[in-house]
């Protein structure tokens, strides 16, 4: 019984626990339904009333214009297609200050007709002013997408009577920020913008106009609304400056894979004074095919060097050469000159981004177009400014971008001095002296010249070689050996200019003449067979290198061509080469004349 007791004691008190936090949960959920009710019936009105980021469930349109949109916002006027808009015409004179004054009215339209020059698609849509401008397409897009939709987060005022709460408070057009967008139709809706939000999220608006007020059905009135757009909609397009919805680029994209594809490349640098230019060789027509090779690299040597590899890498850079960003873009400009409209920069500017001039000069023709570009001198944060004629824009380029620049001209170079085919040659002259190259050793004749031209019929294995003046026939294998250590006459660095003036004021010490042979080309069948019908023919041309003493070491080596009508391209050169080559090269040719057999083995 006593047990009975407890258990049924144990129990009724457990129950008042339980009815007592029965009792205290219930008044728990009382005090919150209160609480909500004083929330919703006073707090959240005062909330809502003065909150500027916080989108409404629902906003009752009291404009005609007006449309409902997703997720508690409007739009302040119609959803404008892209292809129903004709311009939109923006005007921010705060851009005088951060980008340029030329920079404070700009815009998009519809280029509607036919241009004579045949540059402007009818229909499409342009940058006023700056037509030829690379647009970014995405950000294009999304100017004309977000102008259309003009998406407002909340409309925080009705019937607004004190625009200076909003920034909205403008003493002229002139001092305001707006946009006009204008539809194909002609109908226009003018947005003045305001001052940013605290929080950064947007910022305040009106849009400017006559329409029916939808409030008790009032008939048209001037709007007087505030509403608040998102920072994204606006900050990235019409607060932004036209050049920063442009892509960077220096030129058109560029198949790097075929260097043929080039009429020409050229780079000049105006600081050292130098030209460095790549000239491809499109045709076997050419006389050049002769020599091994597929360009021909020109300095202040005229053309004769042919090209290394590098020019294959600089090639590459031009698939997609885009700088960082746009900084200026090109806009009528009046000559002085002649009263003529062309586009470009003004004087202004150009002193602004090249104080000093260019220092180099990128010029090249691909696809049937020209492109120049100037280039500064290398700024302080390793970027360049560069001036796209083609692209009409300024823009920043990181020193990667145009590592080429820093390059030596013998980079660019294939370092064999005389690059040709043995079986491509008709003739190869020598001649010298080498008491004039100023070496001497014990054991050498310092007196002993040499004066021969060797003269090359057959090829292959039925090659052989006379030399002319001594009216024999020689070694063929001998002369071969001979003909290695000629193609492999390396240049050096590049000499100074006044280095070579001076060395061009004595003789040539040493000469190698090199005449190719005739060549005739016959046409082939359907199956790729040689006919007799001859197709072309490839004229024989004269290549002379000369050797100027500069030090005892070092010797400047020139070249000079000469076509089968006897033009010359003149003779010219920037390079040395030892001159302990130049000797061997005499030597071995003795060797050949005297039948002594050259030990391939003996390197200076």
């Amino acid at each position: 019984m006593k047990s009975e007791n407890a258990e049924s004691k144990t129990s009724k008190k457990a129950k008042n626990i339980f009815k007592n936090q029965i009792g205290i949960i219930i008044t728990v959920f009382i005090v919150a339904a209160l609480l909500l009710v004083v929330y919703f019936a006073l707090v959240r009105p005062i909330v809502k009333g003065n909150s500027t980021d916080t989108p409404q469930s629902e906003i009752r349109l009291i404009w005609q214009d007006e449309v409902n949109y997703s997720g508690g916002r409007i739009l302040m006027y119609e959803h404008i297609e892209s292809e129903n808009i004709k311009s939109i015409d923006v005007h921010n004179p705060q851009n005088a200050e951060k980008y340029g004054e030329q920079y404070v009215d700009w815009g998009i339209y519809r280029f509607e007709g036919e241009d004579p020059d045949g540059y402007l698609e009818n229909g499409s849509l342009y940058f006023r002013d700056y037509e030829f401008a690379p647009h970014d397409s995405t950000k294009f897009v999304y100017m004309t997408t977000a102008c259309g939709l003009a998406i407002s987060n909340s409309r925080i005022e009705d019937h607004c009577t004190d625009y200076s709460r909003y920034g909205l408070d403008y003493a002229s057009d002139e001092e305001a920020i707006y946009y006009v967008i204008t539809k194909t139709d002609g109908t226009s809706y003018k947005v003045y913008i305001g001052d940013r939000l605290p929080s950064g999220s947007g910022y305040y608006v009106r849009v400017i106009g006559k329409d029916i007020n939808l409030e008790g059905e009032q008939t048209e009135m001037e709007k007087d609304s505030v509403y608040v757009a998102s920072s994204a909609y606006l900050a990235s397009t019409v607060l932004t400056c036209p050049q920063n919805l442009t892509t960077p680029y220096l030129t058109y994209p560029i198949n790097p894979n075929v260097s043929s594809t080039f009429d020409y490349f050229m780079f000049i640098d105006h600081q050292e004074d130098r030209t460095i230019s790549f000239i491809p060789i499109k045709s076997e027509k050419d006389p050049f095919m002769a020599f091994k090779g597929l360009s021909i690299y020109c300095s202040v040597s005229p053309e004769g060097y042919f090209s290394s590899t590098a020019f294959e890498s600089v090639f590459s850079l031009f698939q997609d050469v885009q700088g960082s960003e746009v900084l200026e873009l090109a806009s009528p400009q009046i000559s002085q000159e002649d009263g003529e409209e062309y586009l470009g920069f003004s004087d202004e500017t150009i002193e602004k981004y090249f104080p000093d001039e260019a220092r180099y000069t990128l010029s090249f023709r691909h696809a049937g177009i020209d492109n120049t570009v100037l280039i500064s001198k290398l700024q302080e944060n390793s970027y360049y400014y560069a001036y796209s004629m083609v692209m009409n824009t300024i823009v920043k380029l990181d020193y990667e971008t145009l590592y080429f620049l820093s390059w030596e001209p013998e980079t660019f170079l294939s370092r064999e001095v005389v690059n040709i085919k043995i079986d491509n040659c008709e003739s190869v002259s020598v001649s010298g002296m080498y008491k004039d190259l100023g070496i001497d050793y014990p054991g050498r004749d310092g007196e002993q010249r040499i004066n021969e031209t060797f003269k090359l019929d057959g090829t292959v294995k039925g090659l052989t070689v006379t030399a002319m003046n001594k009216g024999e026939t020689v070694d063929t294998d001998n002369f071969r050996e001979f003909f290695r250590l000629l193609i492999q006459m390396y240049i050096r660095e590049e000499i100074d200019k006044e280095d070579v003036e001076k060395a061009l004021e004595g003789e040539a010490i040493a000469k190698v003449q090199v005449v190719t042979r005739e060549r005739t080309v016959y046409k082939t069948d359907e199956e790729g067979n040689e006919t007799s019908q001859i197709d072309y023919i490839v004229p024989s041309v004269t290549r002379i290198f000369r050797f100027y003493r500069i030090t005892n070491g070092r010797c400047l080596v020139t070249t000079e061509s000469v076509d089968e009508d006897g033009v010359s391209t003149g003779e010219a050169g920037s390079f040395y080469i030892m001159t302990a080559r130049v000797e061997q090269l005499l030597s071995s040719a003795i060797s050949v004349i005297e039948g002594i057999e050259i030990d391939g083995t003996d390197r200076y």
